[in-house]
Parts: C-alpha cells; structure tokens; sequence
C-alpha cells in the first residue's frame, strides 16, 4: 500500500496515471518516441488533443489512458484522415488506441495508396494514353 498525498490530474480532470509513482520493483519502460514522419505527426495531433506535453507522450501508451475519450477520438480520426486524405474507419482507431500500431496502419494505408497510383499511372503508360 502506497500513501499519496496529492493525486496527478490530466486537464480533463482524470487521474494521470502515468505520473503515478511505481510502486512496483519492476524495471520501468524508456520512452520511446516517435521513429518516422507520421509517428512524429501523430504525437502532435495528441499532444494537441489531449493537451500533454509531446515529451509525455510515448508511442506505445494508450490513447484512452492519457486522457482521451470517445469526441476526442473522433476528432482524431478526422484529423488523421483529413491529414493524409485516408478513409479510416473509428474501428481502427480503437482497435490500435496506441500511435505505435496506429502509425503503421497509416503508413500501410499510404504506401498501399502510392502503389494504386503508380499502378494506374504504368496502365495509362503502358495504353498509351498520356
């Protein structure tokens, strides 16, 4: 049992878990941030949404555990799409709450967006079309 005298609160008034001293004799995770352009970009739109510093956030923590609730991700889920004109659906965000998994469905949905178009562009080629 551990005492605590004053709780860590996020700005939407719920408990900062991650702040929580651990009491646990277990080695605690480094941060890990962001290793590419669109992790990097997905840390701002959090930090951005949940109003937490960007240096707080870790690719692997949960959306929801910092703070987050179901507008909020919403609102991400339009700003991810807006941001890359993609088409994803609110049940891949819950299904990867974290910018880790949420990061390589993006850039998988990207790369499978680029490959479409230079397919399209090597048939227009190839009819000699253009």
């Amino acid at each position: 049992i551990m005492v605590i005298t004053e709780w860590p609160y996020l700005p939407n008034g719920k408990v900062d878990k991650s702040a929580l001293p651990n009491h646990c004799d277990e080695v605690s995770r480094q941060r890990q941030g962001p290793r590419n352009e669109v992790e990097h970009e997905l840390v701002m739109l959090w930090q951005m949404l949940l109003d937490v510093p960007h240096s707080q956030i870790d690719i692997r923590d949960h959306f929801m555990e910092l703070g987050g609730h179901s507008l909020l991700l919403v609102r991400l889920l339009n700003e991810v799409n807006n941001r890359w004109a993609l088409n994803l659906a609110l049940t891949e965000l819950i299904a990867n709450p974290d910018i880790e998994s949420l990061g390589e469905i993006t850039s998988r949905s990207l790369a499978v967006r680029s490959i479409r178009e230079q397919a399209s562009k090597a048939e227009i080629v190839a009819e000699g079309t253009l």
